[in-house]
């Protein structure tokens, strides 16, 4: 049975085995219903939609196989609403209601977005919160750690200020590690003047204690100044993340030409990265990581060949799967039903 999703520019995720489930964020509609679906290993799906007149600002799940989530008012209004719920029992828990003046700082409204959630060693949650401020247009305006106590926002640390990071932000799937990109002029990389994408992938330690007191570590930059790092990023597993090498695409300003994968190693004491560069003229359109084994899963078109689905195993070439028709432009996720072979889930 074929079921329709509306999928937004926000990555699909896996969530923790007591979930069992992959979570698909929908878009954000200025009329009708936002929320998200659970994709459920069963084959169940659960539709979760937000409060009339409210926008989806960031879904996670806990290792309890719990969903929590922002709600933001589609007005201006500096007020946003926690919300919780437990799947396997099928409560909704309406958890706390607060405005941006705990990590304002004195300035314009900030509106925050789940990004992540932390377990504290002595069973406290952590959110990951990276907030912007939609009416100057200004995004990744700081991100947050804010320690849940209780039914209110308690303990508001900064990990990194405005303007010091790029998105996404990723969190390990242990949750010990927090990766992100970044921007820095002094390393070598393309821009046009009006963009300056990220050239360095940034890994943060995070846990029981603070990551706002626990050192950053430069794990990946450019290799040539005639590139720079796509808006893709994702974890393998807790030890190996997976990059995108990509340049403008010809006669498109804003449009990307992604070239290259790389993965990131952080197993030994020293970073180590393999890096594979495409044949000319066929590229990356999308990647997305598999649950059960971290195989990659990479969609790669040309004008001659049109698109395929292929494998990358961290280094050599692509290895080609099946031939994708031309209304596929998105991979969503990918995971190992029981006892079935290996299945992919993409978006037309």
């Amino acid at each position: 049975r074929l079921i329709s999703l509306p999928v937004s520019g926000q990555r699909a995720f896996h969530g923790p085995p007591a979930l069992a489930g992959v979570i698909v964020p929908g878009p954000h509609l200025d009329e009708g219903p936002n929320g998200f679906t659970l994709l459920h290993a069963s084959g169940a799906l659960v539709r979760v939609s937000t409060q009339p007149l409210r926008t989806l600002q960031g879904v996670v799940a806990d290792a309890a196989g719990r969903l929590w989530w922002i709600e933001a008012p589609q007005a201006p209004l500096d007020l946003w609403r926690l919300w919780r719920y437990d799947v396997n029992q099928g409560e909704l828990t309406f958890v706390l209601q607060e405005t941006s003046v705990p990590f304002a700082d004195g300035g314009a409204p900030r509106t925050p977005e789940l990004v992540g959630l932390l377990s504290g060693d002595d069973g406290s949650f952590w959110l990951l919160l990276d907030t912007s401020q939609p009416q100057q247009q200004r995004t990744q305006t700081g991100l947050y750690q804010v320690r849940l106590d209780g039914n209110a926002l308690g303990e508001v640390r900064q990990i990194l200020p405005e303007s010091s990071y790029r998105r996404p932000i990723r969190l390990s799937p242990d949750g010990s590690r927090l990766a992100h990109l970044a921007y820095d002029p002094q390393q070598a990389s393309l821009t046009n003047g009006v963009l300056r994408p990220a050239n360095q992938l940034w890994v943060r330690p995070v846990g029981g204690a603070a990551p706002a007191n626990n050192p950053a570590t430069p794990a990946y930059v450019t290799e040539t100044r005639f590139e720079f790092l796509a808006p893709q990023l994702a974890w393998q597993d807790n030890q190996r993340l997976i990059l995108a090498r990509s340049r403008f695409a010809p006669g498109d300003l804003f449009g990307l030409e992604t070239f290259g994968l790389v993965q990131v190693g952080l197993e030994g004491p020293d970073v180590v990265s393999q890096s594979y560069l495409l044949p000319p003229g066929r590229r990356v359109e999308d990647f997305t990581v598999c649950q059960a084994d971290g195989r990659l899963l990479v969609q790669e078109v040309n004008k001659e060949e049109g698109r395929r689905l292929a494998l990358w195993m961290g280094r050599g070439p692509l290895v080609p799967l099946v031939e994708l028709p031309e209304t596929v432009d998105r991979l969503l996720a990918c995971w190992r039903a029981p006892d079935r072979p290996l299945q992919a889930q993409s978006a037309p």
